[in-house]
């Protein structure tokens, strides 16, 4: 808007901005092309519904004072989005859109859509929410400027505030918080995320936990799990109440059940088998073929003052038979 090219920025600028992002998405082209010689952005004829060129217009009107402010543009998405979902029919790139406002909610997908309080139906193409957007199935985008919520998703699914999901196949990523069930590729929270079962990574800005993992656990703070085959990595501690597979690492503590590969940390604590490798400054192994490197190197059963306690720097330990 021309508020915003001369230093003036207010907040319907940013309903401008996403008016005409929108405008991008039903059309696929430029909003440039749409400015007359006065910078006004006029609506092209190919969108034709009604109620969604008036939405247009007001989100992008020139005049500040006459466009639409937030509470407005959310009365109006609500008005017309409960009705049906939107379409448009363009000459080119979009032909092959059909109208979707006389169709009933079963019938077909839908290809673009706008939400305020979200829907209950499957989105394939994009899903853009102000508030929330809450949707059965997602193939492309589902983007929630708060939450973002959706069942199965082949695509992404991302709110600012949290994103959550049953089945993901692509990325479910929150601004804070993000949880999933079984995740095929990545789910991000920049503070917090969860899932129970993911094939590649699970990553949170201050804690991750996970119930199986195969790839990357990965919290800033900290790392649960349950059961790893891959890595399990937290800024001051990992734990992994199961087996890790792979590398269980931290800056400061690691706790693991049982470890087939490498226990990286100030402190590493396996509590029943270790094969593999320990360094850290203090490292204990209950039992298992492994190779200890660090100031103190403790393994074996019974109180501390009872257990092994091996050469500094270099320890190695054997299996005990059963």
């Amino acid at each position: 808007p021309l508020e915003a090219m001369i230093s003036q920025a207010v907040p319907q600028s940013d309903i401008y901005a996403l008016g005409a992002t929108l405008l991008h998405l039903l059309t696929r082209r430029d909003p440039h092309d749409f400015l007359d010689s006065q910078y006004r952005l006029i609506i092209p004829p190919e969108i034709k519904d009604r109620k969604l060129r008036k939405l247009l217009e007001g989100m992008t009107h020139q005049e500040v004072g006459k466009r639409y402010d937030r509470r407005k543009t959310e009365k109006e998405l609500v008005l017309l989005t409960t009705k049906r979902s939107l379409a448009v029919r363009a000459k080119e790139t979009y032909s092959n859109l059909k109208k979707y406002l006389t169709a009933k909610p079963t019938e077909e997908p839908v290809y673009l859509g706008l939400t305020v309080l979200g829907s209950e139906r499957d989105i394939h193409g994009f899903l853009i929410g102000l508030i929330r957007s809450k949707e059965i199935t997602v193939a492309g985008v589902n983007a929630g400027g708060l939450i973002a919520v959706a069942q199965d998703v082949r695509g992404v699914n991302a709110g600012g505030l949290g994103a959550g999901a049953d089945n993901v196949r692509g990325v479910n990523a929150g601004g804070a918080i993000a949880g999933a069930q079984d995740v095929r590729g990545v789910n991000a929270g920049g503070a917090i995320a969860g899932a129970d079962n993911v094939r590649g990574v699970n990553a949170g800005g201050l804690v991750a936990g996970a119930d199986n993992v195969h790839g990357v656990n990965a919290g800033g703070l900290g790392a649960v799990a349950q059961d790893v085959h891959g890595v399990n990595a937290g800024g001051a501690i990992a734990v992994v109440v199961g087996d890790v597979r792979g590398i269980n690492v931290s800056a400061g503590l690691t706790i693991a059940k049982k470890v087939n590969g490498l226990a990286l940390g100030l402190v590493n604590i396996v509590v029943e088998e270790m094969n593999g490798l320990e360094v850290g400054v203090v490292n204990y192994a209950k039992d298992g073929n492994n190779l200890q490197l660090g100031a103190l190197n403790l393994s074996g059963e019974g109180p501390w003052y009872k257990k092994n306690v091996g050469w500094p720097l270099i320890n190695r330990n054997k299996k005990k038979d059963k």
